[in-house]
């Protein structure tokens, strides 16, 4: 009898140990998973910030030419502002615009002379971002801020070699 009152108390010691063990490790797998998913979340951020400051910025400096008129321009289109960036084509000079439109950064490339007579839904996708608005620091300094889909706001300057309409 005594013997059978010991093997009950080990055996209901070894399942409360087991269970110990299950509702920690339960617990150290959801702390763990929160913090993973902070992380993924928190890598996409920064991805997307890089991504869009750098496609602005190659965009503006591949057309930033020192010549008699500035090949950089600020202007509305879509849900706000806009980069317009001028270039001499073939026979006629176009437009590329970087805009946002339906909470996408999008572009646009047409005849100078065509763009009024386009939709922003036109417009290349290039990445997801709520909001773009563009100022003109000086003649040679173009401040952009944008907000990535996350809602956080980021905000980086170019310099324009050849100016600013």
């Amino acid at each position: 009898m005594n013997t059978e009152k010991n093997y009950i108390v080990d055996t209901l010691f070894v399942l409360g140990l087991f269970l110990a063990f299950a509702v920690c490790g339960l617990i150290l797998t959801g702390m763990g998973s929160d913090i993973y998913e902070k992380c993924v979340r928190d890598m996409n951020d920064h991805y997307l910030e890089r991504t869009t400051t750098s496609y602005i910025t190659e965009k503006v400096r591949h057309s930033d030419k020192q010549t008699d008129s500035p090949a950089i321009e600020l202007s509305k289109f879509g849900d706000g502002d806009c980069i317009l960036i001028h270039e001499e084509g073939y026979e006629e000079p176009y437009v590329t615009c970087l805009y946002v439109w339906k909470n996408k950064l999008k572009e646009l490339a047409v005849l100078e002379s065509d763009l009024p007579t386009y939709s922003p839904d036109a417009g290349t996708d290039i990445i997801d971002i709520n909001k773009l608005s563009v100022e003109k620091e000086n003649d040679n300094l173009l401040k952009v801020i944008f907000n990535s889909s996350s809602n956080s706001e980021m905000n980086f300057y170019i310099g324009v070699k050849s100016g600013i309409r």
